[in-house]
């Protein structure tokens, strides 16, 4: 199966995955629309630090949501496995629900 040889060859990588330049962006607007028009500035280290967590975070959510996925004896992750995973986490729910 083509899905499965894709998630070995991205589970076996260390690197990012998100280009950094689009994460930075999407972090900047985000500051922007929670704090207002201001100069935000991050070091390079903070920057890295912040898409290490991020990354790690939904690589931990799809984990446990994968985990769902397989208890409902599916292959298929759904968006009810997502949500379900954010709930047990005490994540909120998305805007979109």
């Amino acid at each position: 199966m083509k899905a499965i040889r894709e998630i070995k060859k991205y589970q076996s990588k260390t690197s990012l995955l998100v280009p950094k330049a689009s994460f930075s962006r999407v972090v900047r607007e985000i500051m922007q629309n929670s704090f207002g028009k201001g100069d935000f500035r991050f070091t390079t280290m903070g920057m890295m630090a912040l898409q290490e967590a991020t990354e790690m975070a939904i690589v931990n959510l799809l984990e446990v949501a994968n985990l769902c996925c397989i208890h409902a004896k599916r292959v298929t992750l759904t968006p009810a496995d997502i949500r379900l995973t954010r709930r047990a986490f005490g994540l909120g729910h998305p805007v979109n629900d």
